[in-house]
């Protein structure tokens, strides 16, 4: 109740005072939270997320990396679902932005609703963005560019469409992700699909 009332609070302040401060505050805050559950708290440039992982790739900082842009919808159920989903969605976008190749899908299982874990993507999909890029190096993670088009499906299903971004080559990928809402209250990944 405590969160909802807070995430009310925000939303009122973003819509009356300078909505372009409380969003790159908020950007920030999600930047740092995604590189402290990725594990990329170093501040050495080259730092990896999974040294010589044959299914994830480098995580490496550059200098020209953006903030991750959060459009918080403006419906009050919704954005109280995103709030309530948005611990899983960064740690399965931490994850999925780093993968290289198929088998690393399976990473994101620990995340997946109970019975769904070999099924979140279809079995002949490369849903991951790397698989998405032509010229971008697959041995680095892509970079989180937004995260928006939430929408709540049904009381217990919530979609957010993240879109990569790769820094080298400038190519971008959207994907649809979906999670629901299980038993224990908590939610978990339920879907992958490439845009």
């Amino acid at each position: 109740m405590l969160k909802a009332f807070q995430l009310t609070c925000l939303i009122a302040i973003l819509s009356l005072t300078g909505c372009a401060q409380e969003l790159q505050k908020l950007n920030t805050d999600l930047k740092t939270l995604n590189q402290a559950l990725a594990g990329n708290g170093s501040s050495n440039a080259g730092s990896t997320t999974a040294p010589n992982s044959p299914v994830l790739a480098q995580r490496v900082e550059t200098s020209s990396s953006t903030a991750t842009q959060l459009i918080v919808p403006s419906d009050k159920s919704t954005a109280d679902a995103l709030d309530a989903a948005l611990p899983t969605l960064k740690k399965v976008v931490a994850i999925h932005q780093c993968i290289k190749t198929s088998d690393g899908i399976r990473l994101l299982n620990f995340h997946a609703v109970p019975g769904k874990e070999n099924s979140i993507t279809p079995y002949w999909m490369n849903d991951y963005p790397n698989a998405k890029m032509r010229y971008h190096d697959k041995n680095k993670c892509v970079s989180v560019r937004a995260i928006d088009q939430v929408t709540l499906l049904a009381l217990n299903t919530l979609r957010v469409r993240v879109i990569y971004f790769a820094e080298d080559s400038g190519e971008a990928a959207n994907f649809l992700f979906q999670f629901k809402k299980v038993d224990d209250g908590t939610w978990k990944l339920d879907q992958i699909n490439g845009v």
